[in-house]
């Protein structure tokens, strides 16, 4: 009996290591060739992918990675040709391929119609996580047809706060951080995410019904998400990307989501006015009206402005005369024959209608009703007093008007060449430089953009210095109140603290004027203390406007692709905000391409 225990002992030892399995015939061997492949996957994956409730998760992420130039050209080749392409490409940088720290790899894919498909990938190595990444990406649940843009953010580092509560305060930056929650869950946000769904208010503390209503369309995650008790502590993680973007064609970091400063070349100042007055052209109704704001509810409360209508217009005009691809002559047409058709009634709808129907008179005349502008002119030189100043009203907002309306009668004189009409602009301008602004301190004066660019064709025609010393005054203050420190890098080149977009659009055109103007009289250490400041207030436009990795996460990216948001944290888009910056960077190009 011992020994028939002791052969069975030894038989049951001989078969437990696969290597030592006898093989005698065909069918044993593609057996035990089976059994084999399982077994060495089964250790494979959970060596390199490591899926499911076991596997990496944000606590595990100990180390950052470095990506050089030729690393991160591999890792975008990788999921290019993974997602556009579905052909694996295996990086060969030994960089890449020696990385066996947990890494966790996130893609956010989208068509340009929907909200981007968020998809966590994780693997030992950053080779790893990106091809679980494009693994999963192909399950049907997160099949995106037509993918159009990819960002890839690659988890650099993550903090734990282990006691995390809702409606506590959280510990992260609310832009250029993410949050992600206990491993169970598999919910992870990135910072985009929580910006364009208000995830996160403004005192960083998580709203639990937007995230349920941001979940909705995902039956699983919020059944993951309302399985947490919110009523106890929990695990939570802050974490930190780098990431890039690419269109399948070519790719460009970002920074907290944004485009790198060091790649606002001219193209993509080309890029952001085109897509710039694609939104202006997009946001005209067959009627001629613009939609005024992104939100139905505001559209609804507002009165309409033919202000900022005309104002739109121009942006439309300037963004045309810049690059001839942007000129939309249908949207233009529809929009000034709605004007003429309402006859604004005050100064500064009437200045900045005046400036867009001469201009677009002088460009396709047989389009343009001259009859009503000269009624508009006529308008405006009854309203204008003895001294050269305009009746207004008392709002904050009128201020602006007097300058649009020498604007508009500037841009008649260039239609008309009445002296009448030019000596109305120059005692607008003389009442403007030398009684409203000369009292008052720089840091007080007006961003009157349309004073600008009226002294700036004064100062053309007139040769008259008191006009280019007010453009050099007026862009000194400027200066002075631009973000330049190094302190907050994401607001370099905006106006005031936190940046205002609506005011960086405004003296960034006053900028622009006179850096034209002062350029062309020849005052070279003057111009380009002004190009440098107009450079850095373009940058931040382009970094913060709606371009394609910015809309990723929308609700419909077509619809805001082109806009400009409120405020850094604030996704919704006011046609006043567009329309200044589409103009000002459409005077930018100009500087760069005449």
């Amino acid at each position: 009996m011992a020994k028939e225990g002791a052969k069975k002992e030894e038989k049951k030892t001989r078969r437990e290591p696969l290597i030592w399995i006898r093989l005698s015939s065909p069918s044993k061997l593609l057996r035990a060739f089976v059994v084999s492949l399982i077994a060495v996957l089964t250790v494979y994956a959970a060596i390199y992918y490591e899926p499911g409730q076991y596997g990496i998760w944000f606590a595990d992420v100990d180390e950052p990675i470095l990506l050089g130039d030729a690393e991160t050209g591999e890792l975008v080749r990788q999921v290019v040709d993974g997602i556009f392409e579905q052909k694996l490409t295996r990086p060969t940088l030994a960089g890449l391929l020696r990385d066996r720290r947990p890494r966790i790899v996130i893609l956010s894919l989208s068509n340009g119609d929907q909200p981007a498909k968020v998809i966590v990938g994780r693997g030992r190595g950053i080779v790893a996580a990106a091809d679980d990444a494009i693994r999963r990406s192909r399950e049907p649940m997160n099949r995106l047809y037509d993918p159009r843009w990819v960002k890839i953010d690659v988890v650099q580092q993550a903090s734990t706060e282990p006691g995390f509560q809702f409606g506590g305060t959280m510990a992260l930056t609310r832009a250029s951080q993410g949050v992600a929650f206990p491993r169970a869950t598999q919910l992870a946000f990135l910072p985009d995410q929580l910006v364009a769904y208000s995830l996160v208010d403004d005192q960083r503390q998580l709203r639990s019904e937007k995230i349920i209503a941001y979940l909705k369309n995902d039956a699983r995650a919020l059944k993951r998400f309302q399985r947490l008790d919110a009523t106890k502590p929990l695990p939570v993680y802050w974490f930190s990307t780098i990431s890039f973007f690419t269109d399948g064609k070519k790719f460009s970091g970002l920074n907290n989501g944004q485009r790198d400063v060091a790649s606002m070349d001219g193209e993509a100042i080309v890029q952001g006015v085109k897509l710039g007055a694609d939104f202006l052209a997009g946001a005209v109704n067959s009627e001629g009206r613009f939609l005024a704001t992104s939100e139905p509810d505001e559209a609804l409360a507002l009165k309409y402005d033919y202000y900022q209508h005309a104002g739109a217009l121009l942006a439309l005009l300037h963004a045309g005369k810049a690059d001839a691809t942007s000129m939309n002559a249908e949207a233009i047409g529809r929009g000034l024959d709605f004007l003429i058709k309402h006859q604004p009634e005050d100064i500064g709808s009437l200045g900045l209608g005046l400036a867009v129907g001469s201009i677009w008179y002088r460009l396709r005349p047989a389009s343009t009703s001259l009859p009503s502008l000269r009624q508009w002119a006529a308008q405006l030189l009854q309203k204008q007093k003895a001294d050269g100043s305009f009746e207004v009203g008392t709002e904050r907002r009128f201020e602006e008007f007097e300058g649009a309306a020498a604007l508009g009668l500037w841009e008649w004189f260039n239609v008309d060449k009445s002296a009448p009409v030019l000596t109305s602009v120059q005692r607008a301008a003389d009442y403007l430089v030398a009684k409203r602004d000369r009292g008052l301190p720089d840091a007080r004066l007006l961003a009157d953009r349309w004073l600008a660019r009226t002294l700036s064709g004064l100062y053309r025609a007139q040769k008259e210095t008191r006009y280019l010393e007010h453009l050099q005054r007026l862009a000194g203050a400027m200066i002075a109140s631009q973000n330049l420190s190094a302190i907050f890098p994401a607001w370099r080149g905006s106006f005031f603290q936190p940046p205002d977009f609506l005011e960086t659009g405004r003296r960034a055109s006053v900028l622009c004027d006179s850096y034209k103007t002062v350029r062309a009289f020849g005052k070279d250490a003057i111009a380009q203390k002004l190009f440098e400041s107009l450079q850095s207030a373009s940058s931040f436009q382009i970094q913060n406007q709606f371009l394609p990795e910015k809309v990723l996460y929308v609700a419909r990216p077509d619809q805001k692709l082109g806009g400009f948001p409120r405020g850094l944290s604030d996704y919704r888009i006011s046609l006043e905000n567009v329309q200044a910056n589409v103009d000002a960077l459409s005077c930018y190009l100009e500087t760069l391409t005449h």
